[in-house]
């Protein structure tokens, strides 16, 4: 892809409430991964501006696959997540 953020060692690192703009999904078979941390124990949610909606997955620390899907929402515990997201599979 166009940024350097196409595996979790490189995720680009996010605050929550933070909106990310100018990023792309190309070419089609591009992945991106962001992380992000949690104090404390919290309700997210995450979703995209992708008019078809992107595919989703969010991992631990561990890289245990936790979510999966277009919408990731959930209590989440404490600790280190990465995101990775791609466009759907229709798309790529």
């Amino acid at each position: 892809g166009y940024e350097y953020d196409d595996d979790a060692e490189s995720a680009a690192v996010v605050a929550l409430g933070e909106v990310q703009q100018g990023r792309t999904l190309f070419p089609f078979d591009d992945v991106d991964f962001v992380r992000f941390s949690l104090d404390e124990a919290r309700m997210v949610a995450v979703t995209t501006s992708m008019a078809h909606g992107a595919e989703m997955t969010l991992y631990d620390d561990s890289a245990n696959e936790l979510q999966r899907g277009w919408y990731i929402a959930g209590m989440l515990d404490a600790g280190a997540y990465v995101l990775s997201v791609a466009a759907p599979p229709g798309q790529r």
